[in-house]
């Protein structure tokens, strides 16, 4: 269970179950949209490490971005986009990683909960020169 207590400054701080703490709101580091990004990502990362770990299949690098973005009409809610770049060492793998990335997207539990309030643009290459195919 995750704790969230707000005092009069409009600053919150928040536990977890493992006892960390975080501080969330005005003049901190993370607003709540900070957060609800940092979740989208990190949740989708955990799925895709957990994957690409049961595959046993190396990648040279994992990074992600997440924002909010407003909707394609001014009556359409805001939407989370969620960028992936996955870095492989050949072409083999990169094709093979491509097919984690889109497992991910739809094994991922935040992803799932935000269903089409969410965006996963995923983009996998090969480092140049890394090691032959």
């Amino acid at each position: 269970m995750i704790e969230l207590v707000w005092d009069a400054r409009q600053q919150g701080t928040g536990r977890g179950t493992s006892g960390a703490s975080l501080r969330v709101g005005a003049d901190t580091h993370f607003s709540p949209e900070d957060l609800l990004g940092l979740a989208a990502a990190g949740c989708l990362m955990k799925t895709f490490l957990t994957l690409a770990e049961e595959a046993a299949l190396p990648f040279l690098s994992y990074l992600s971005t997440a924002e909010l973005v407003p909707g394609e009409q001014p009556d359409r809610p805001l939407r989370m986009c969620v960028r992936t770049y996955v870095t492989a060492a050949n072409e083999a793998d990169r094709r093979r990683l491509e097919r984690v990335v889109a497992r991910a997207r739809r094994d991922s539990p935040i992803a799932s909960l935000l269903g089409d309030r969410v965006e996963i643009i995923s983009e996998c290459s090969v480092l140049a020169g890394a090691s032959p195919e």
